[in-house]
């Protein structure tokens, strides 16, 4: 790219990999949306391509009616970047929309191998088919940031179109903060409350670039939500802006995302942002979670009107076309299989019981055990779902009702429920252990510091555990009915 800034080049050869952004849209109404999304920045193109499924329509009604977006790059070893510009959809040939992801995820931060492996494998690439029914997101860059004690410092990188597309705008009814909370606030506070980090974006004028910056955000004692900075922030209030607290992994196993839309108060080191709306999602990691996904984006690309524009991509032809790696298989022997499935079934049944069961006991200190629990057996499923996929074997409704039922919850006694399963857990994994082969190794242990907490996911988790439980089912039903 000559004639660049080598600012720019530097930056742009930090960020030329698969990891996560938070894409800033604005609705057809003038407010922004903050959504974590995996992306790659391309040097050579000055670009940042992106994704959506068919289904979920968000982003593509923002992008249609406001091309201007922003992309903000927070990781905590590593500088604070953001990314402003223009984006276009692609639509068309869905195999080569899919083709090209893949090509872009195989980049130097690596392929998400699970992506090829659900692909090819029958039940996986079944449930997941309008999963891969795919927009890709093109955002020409128009100008790069980094953050410094005054706020960004732009180093611009292309002009704007001269020739702005009209601005469709919507009018959108506005909702008074209310006293009564739904779930996604009550998982925003709890996100906020254990310290995690948030996002918040403004946009100044009908079309303009929305901004977005990492900030802090809290609680304070009168329960309003307050945005904290040690930066500057536009002066003088705030009508359309949004706030996101979220937890996103570069590996995307792992998302947890709320966000509230509303005015920030004036006011100078800390604001109070007065809420008009909230909208979020989340997806616990492992089987739960991507059989959610693949199931409601089943659902919603059934009931989009303009699905067309995406014809159905050739998954296998898409993988050829992207070179995207798999997983090297896994052989065990039927015996050292059947002790994974079973393990995994345990810990299907613990790892949501645990959690709802945080919510409801009074006691601090069994809450905080279970919460401990309730962590350690959603790694240890996920461990083992990742062994499983890996020998393109699944679980069925017979062996996870046989888990559930080993499993033997008591609700009188928690803790003690807790403890005897793991005790009787750790008993098995030891087993299991012994048949691995070379190479494999066990389960993560449990990871310190602070967590979400607990309590604001446990009846989703405990709700796409049953998904899964039902899924499985039908997947046996359907292959007993074609023999």
């Amino acid at each position: 790219m000559p004639g660049v800034d080598p600012a720019v080049l530097e930056l742009f050869a930090g960020l030329d990999r698969f990891v996560q952004w938070d894409l800033v849209t604005v609705n057809p109404w003038g407010s922004p949306a903050i959504s974590p999304v995996g992306a790659r920045l391309v040097a050579d193109e000055a670009t940042v391509w992106t994704s959506t499924t068919v289904g979920y329509a968000a982003k593509v009604r923002n992008i249609e009616a406001h091309p201007r977006v922003a992309l903000l790059r927070v990781h905590p070893d590593q500088p604070t970047v953001l990314v402003r510009g223009e984006a276009r959809v692609v639509a068309g040939d869905g195999t080569l929309n899919l083709a090209q992801l893949f090509r872009l995820m195989g980049g130097a931060g690596g392929a998400r191998r699970f992506f090829a492996t659900s692909a090819r494998d029958p039940f996986w690439s079944r449930l997941y088919r309008s999963y891969w029914h795919r927009y890709l997101i093109a955002i020409r860059i128009v100008e790069i940031s980094q953050m410094s004690p005054d706020g960004w410092e732009p180093i611009r990188v292309g002009s704007w179109s001269r020739s702005k597309r009209p601005i469709r705008t919507t009018s959108h009814p506005r909702r008074r903060n209310s006293r009564h909370r739904g779930l996604v606030d009550r998982r925003g506070r709890a996100l906020l409350e254990a310290g995690v980090a948030a996002a918040f974006a403004s946009v100044g004028s009908e079309g303009a670039c929305p901004s977005v910056w990492p900030v802090k955000a809290r609680i304070d004692g009168s329960g309003e939500i307050r945005v904290d900075t040690n930066f500057p922030l536009p002066p003088g209030r705030l009508a359309h802006s949004t706030l996101a607290v979220r937890v996103v992994d570069d590996t995307f196993e792992v998302a947890q995302m709320a966000g509230w839309i509303g005015t920030l108060e004036p006011g100078r080191s800390s604001r109070r942002l007065q809420t008009r709306g909230a909208y979020g999602f989340v997806k616990p990691p492992g089987v739960v979670g991507d059989l959610a996904a693949g199931l409601a984006a089943l659902v919603q690309a059934a009931k989009v009107a303009d699905r067309d524009q995406v014809s159905p991509p050739d998954m296998t032809l898409a993988l050829a076309l992207g070179g995207t790696e798999t997983a090297p298989s896994l052989q065990l022997t039927e015996s050292a299989w059947v002790l994974l499935e079973k393990f995994f079934a345990r810990r299907n049944a613990a790892a949501p019981w645990y959690a709802g069961m945080a919510v409801l006991v009074a006691d601090p200190r069994t809450q905080k055990a279970l919460s401990a629990s309730a962590e350690r057996a959603q790694l240890e499923r996920d461990w083992a779902h990742g062994l499983l996929t890996r020998g393109s074997r699944r679980v069925g409704a017979t062996r996870l009702a046989a888990g559930a039922l080993a499993f033997r919850p008591n609700p009188a006694d928690a803790g003690g429920t807790a403890a005897r399963e793991e005790a009787e857990i750790g008993g098995l994994l030891s087993q299991l252990l012994r048949h691995l082969p070379v190479g494999v190794t066990g389960p993560s242990a449990r990871g310190g510091g602070p967590s979400p907490s607990w309590a604001s996911r446990g009846m989703a988790d405990a709700t796409l555990a049953a998904a899964s439980a039902v899924a499985a089912a039908l997947d046996r039903w359907q292959e007993r009915g074609s023999r």
